[in-house]
């Protein structure tokens, strides 16, 4: 890239989606119908760049493309961007996942296009901007606007009622408020904002047993594990494909907080890691007996989803090398198969009842392998995090250990039930059936390649995720 460019790359990746934005904003009522191409626009050339930031990694230090702003002078807040390999992976993976949101809303929205591409492109700003900051004031300021703006998304992608969003805004608003204090603490005990002074800091004694309580509490509610799953639940099969992407950046941003502000917290955490680790765990035992207790597809998806989701906060409360990068490998892995699972969901004829045989060919091969791969079969995704992260455990309780294999087996259970009803082929079907749709098969076709690739040749993601979570290894010991 040119040199101009990569100095301020990352402001460039961040703002991309205010072009979008303002164009919106700037349309007339009677052209409200472009709003769709300008979405379209907007979120591919945020992927675009994305794509190009991805391509020219290569850090020489903690964070690569760093620069910062002053933002506002009086309170000596600045605005400090810079991305390590996980950061860079999410600001991808994120802008991938809203341009996928964008197509699936094509011919679905009749009205408030313009409200609500306007609430997904502030979504995917917020996000990016928080995958990128390394000032924890700036993180958290984003990530309440990712959480304000989730909620307008799914009030005009999925027309939710109004008691499930009271339930979401009463859920964010105590988190958001828990959070605060959290930031406030870790700035002052660093005297700076800037993530790097924050983590020269440790934490100790009863303050920091309290921070890290707190901490915990704010992500299990925001990666929507139980007991704090309530707003997820309330949601339930109103999200629809659509909603279950923007939902689940949600859960992964959450994970990727803990992760960032551990190493500050690593004296308490490792006096209660048996503890976080067991509460975890509990959580994903309740979501894989949730799962089995599904009978649609869509709730089905919801829980295993959770379970996952628990597994890479798992991974982090682990505290082993392995735990950390099979955490961020799985994280990898699910925003894959999240994505897989919305554009399977838009192919559904109604009401989330699958019938698979319907399907073309391609878009049925697309179906299993996510059935597999969320069922952790050797050679897909998701089984090279999670063996990691089982790594990890073994290493601090195999009871903990063989207690979250339980569970994959619950979900692999429940997946494979439900896969077995889906492809069952009713005996009165017609024949003579059209011709299948090409798109049906090439929209399924990258997803299919992506989970295929990282299942065989997991050092695609390794290799990135090692650069970043090797580094906030050394930061422990």
């Amino acid at each position: 890239m040119v040199p101009w460019i990569i100095e301020h790359y990352l402001a460039f990746l961040v703002l991309s989606p205010l072009v979008g934005i303002v164009l919106l904003l700037i349309i007339p009522k009677q052209h409200d119908e472009a709003s769709f191409e300008v979405a379209i626009f907007s979120t591919g050339l945020t992927l675009f760049l994305a794509v190009l930031g991805l391509g020219f990694f290569s850090p020489e230090g903690r964070f690569a493309y760093e620069i910062a702003y002053e933002w506002w002078g009086p309170l000596g807040l600045t605005c400090r961007l810079g991305v390590d390999g996980l950061g860079i992976l999410f600001a991808f993976l994120v802008s991938l996942t809203i341009f996928i949101v964008t197509l699936l809303s094509w011919r679905r929205l009749r009205e408030g296009r313009k409200e609500a591409f306007v609430s997904i492109l502030l979504f995917e700003m917020a996000l990016i901007g928080f995958f990128a900051s390394t000032d924890v004031m700036m993180t958290y300021i984003l990530m309440e606007v990712s959480v304000l703006s989730l909620g307008f998304s799914l009030l005009f992608l999925t027309g939710a009622d109004r008691g499930a969003l009271s339930q979401y805004v009463g859920y964010m608003s105590l988190s958001s408020l828990l959070l605060l204090i959290v930031v406030i603490v870790l700035s002052m005990g660093a005297g700076s904002t800037s993530l790097v002074m924050v983590e020269k800091v440790i934490l100790k004694g009863e303050t920091a047993n309290w921070i890290l309580g707190i901490l915990f509490f704010v992500v299990l509610q925001r990666a929507g594990l139980f007991p704090c799953h309530g707003w997820v639940r309330a949601f339930e099969r109103k999200l629809g494909g659509s909603g279950l992407i923007l939902v689940g950046n949600i859960f992964l941003a959450a994970i990727f907080l803990f992760y960032r502000f551990l190493p500050v917290l690593v004296i308490p955490a490792q006096v209660w890691q048996p503890v976080l680790s067991w509460i975890v765990v509990s959580s994903i035992i309740i979501s894989a007996f949730l799962a089995l207790s599904e009978s649609d597809l869509f709730g089905l998806i919801l829980s295993v989803v959770m379970v996952h989701v628990g597994f890479a906060l798992l991974g982090i409360v682990s505290m082993t090398s392995q735990g950390f990068a099979g955490a961020g490998t799985q994280m990898v892995a699910l925003s894959l198969t999240i994505s897989l699972a919305a554009v399977l969901l838009r192919l559904l004829k109604s009401d989330y009842q699958a019938r698979v045989f319907d399907w073309a060919p391609g878009a049925r091969v697309g179906f299993m392998l996510l059935v597999l791969a969320l069922a952790v079969l050797p050679g897909l995704s998701h089984f090279p995090g999670l063996y990691m992260i089982w790594i990890g455990l073994f290493k601090g309780s195999w009871v903990l250990a063989l207690a979250s294999l339980f569970s994959i087996i619950l979900i692999a259970a429940a997946l494979i039930r439900m896969a077995g009803s889906a492809m069952e082929r009713p005996d009165d079907v017609d024949d003579r059936r059209n011709a299948y749709p090409i798109r049906d098969s090439l929209v399924v076709l990258p997803f299919i390649v992506m989970i295929l690739v990282i299942g065989i040749f997991p050092d695609v993601v390794l290799n990135v995720v090692r650069q970043s979570t090797e580094v906030v290894w050394r930061l422990f010991y």
